[in-house]
């Protein structure tokens, strides 16, 4: 993993993957599928792939803070392990990106400290953000089908998948067996080899000694052991486990959004509402570029209207939060939220509530506006062509509830075209981001 900085100072990570080195590019290209197909306040943000005739590029977040794993030695060595309110802390963070990644049909499968990341380095733990990454063997489920292949790293695989019959609560098993290191420090289920290993999985027996569990409450060793349940149709789902009672007791409470915060937000889907399309497809390819320490209010925000932790806001949870704040119902309320919702969904999704929530301020940033326009400047002549804007336009990864709209691509051209040479250049689209 490299780090490479934009021109503003960004500073990114970029991952390097040799394609003579690739076992299988189909599984690769699953990988890269489903890291671009999630949107999640939790999960690492894939922003570019590149490749050359020798590598592929990744260019993701940049996670300072090391791994979830490291954080659990540290603490087993100094003899000092986590209280309940740090663990619920991280496990709130664990369950919202796993339960958002269920609700769009994909399981992670390999859950585990290690592919958790923090996002900063030398910031306490309260106030740092947790990251999922690596998604090789993640899978796109059916609900009622099973999944069928053996996938997961031995301490925290499910004994359901070794029996080669499994759905998505495979995960839910994992963060109960991360849950259960994180308290005293040792693996519910070990053994000297990886045969004895995976046998105590399938035996499913999880032991809460007095010695390695004292000052635990039961609440949280029940919790665990609803996780670890090895009758699946007994276990709860990740979303089960976001409402648990001991969870919902223990985790820092992020608050409700304050009624100017309310007023804001409200003035801001109004304006976004009624800005063009050309900008809000610029809009949200600029939301999707920014990174975290760029939109941290806007972060919060986002997680305090998430009542469900699903990682998507709907009318009603807006609505509620608007409400609570002390602001009377806004009777437009849900035409702005249908022009937010760029793929009609019916949710809001992260960056589409960024896209829409960003101040000029955020968004005129002259590196990420650059990347924005070469999305649009498709053949890199330094120009965007009336056919190059209408491909954007009509790519199904940008369409939105406008594409209905009886605005011409040649309207927007000749709007955004100020000295009429038929092409945008970057100039231009500038002052279109800072008029229109």
């Amino acid at each position: 993993m490299k780090k490479c900085s934009r021109k503003g100072g960004t500073t990114l990570a970029m991952k390097n993957i040799k394609k003579n080195r690739l076992v299988s590019v189909s599984a690769f290209q699953n990988e890269i599928d489903i890291q671009l197909a999630l949107d999640h306040p939790n999960v690492v943000r894939l922003y570019e792939v590149y490749e050359d005739r020798r590598e592929i590029f990744l260019v993701m977040d940049m996670c300072t803070g090391g791994e979830m794993f490291d954080l659990i030695i540290a603490q087993t060595e100094s003899s000092k392990m986590f209280g309940e309110k740090d663990v619920a802390f991280l496990l709130n963070q664990m369950l919202r990106a796993i339960f958002y990644m269920h609700s769009k049909w994909i399981a992670h499968r390999d859950l585990k400290p290690e592919n958790f990341l923090l996002l900063e380095k030398d910031v306490p733990l309260a106030k740092n953000t947790l990251k999922l990454i690596d998604f090789g063997i993640s899978k796109r489920f059916e609900p009622g089908r099973p999944m069928k292949t053996v996938a997961g790293t031995h301490y925290y695989i499910a004994p359901e998948v070794l029996q080669h019959r499994y759905d998505e609560k495979c995960d839910v098993w994992s963060c109960g067996v991360m849950m259960y290191i994180l308290l005293c420090g040792l693996p519910p289920f070990g053994g000297d080899t990886d045969s004895d290993i995976l046998a105590a999985v399938t035996r499913a027996r999880l032991s809460f000694s007095e010695q390695n569990w004292k000052g635990v409450s039961s609440e949280a060793k029940a919790f665990i052991s609803s996780m670890c349940q090895k009758d699946v149709k007994k276990r709860m789902s990740a979303q089960q486990a976001c409402e648990h009672p001991w969870l919902l007791a223990k985790k820092e409470d992020v608050g409700a959004v304050t009624k100017d915060q309310s007023m804001s937000f409200s003035d801001n889907l109004r304006k976004f509402s009624g800005v063009g399309r050309f900008k809000k497809t610029a809009l949200h390819f600029i939301a999707h570029r920014l990174s975290d320490k760029n939109i941290t209010k806007i972060r919060e925000a986002f997680l305090r209207l998430d009542k469900n932790g699903d990682g998507k806001l709907t009318l009603k949870e807006i609505n509620e939060g608007f409400q609570n704040a002390g602001l009377a119902e806004i009777s437009d309320l849900e035409k702005h939220f249908k022009q937010v919702d760029a793929d009609a969904s019916g949710s809001i999704d992260y960056t589409e509530f960024i896209a829409a929530m960003m101040q000029e301020a955020q968004y005129l940033q002259e590196d990420v506006c650059w990347e924005a326009f070469r999305v649009f400047d498709r053949n890199g002549d330094g120009k965007i062509s009336k056919n190059e804007l209408a491909q954007v336009l009509a790519d199904e990864s940008v369409q939105s509830n406008t594409a209905a709209d009886t605005i011409r691509v040649a309207d927007i051209m000749q709007s955004a075209d100020t000295n009429g040479d038929g092409e945008i250049d970057f100039e231009e689209f500038m002052g279109m981001l800072r008029t229109q």
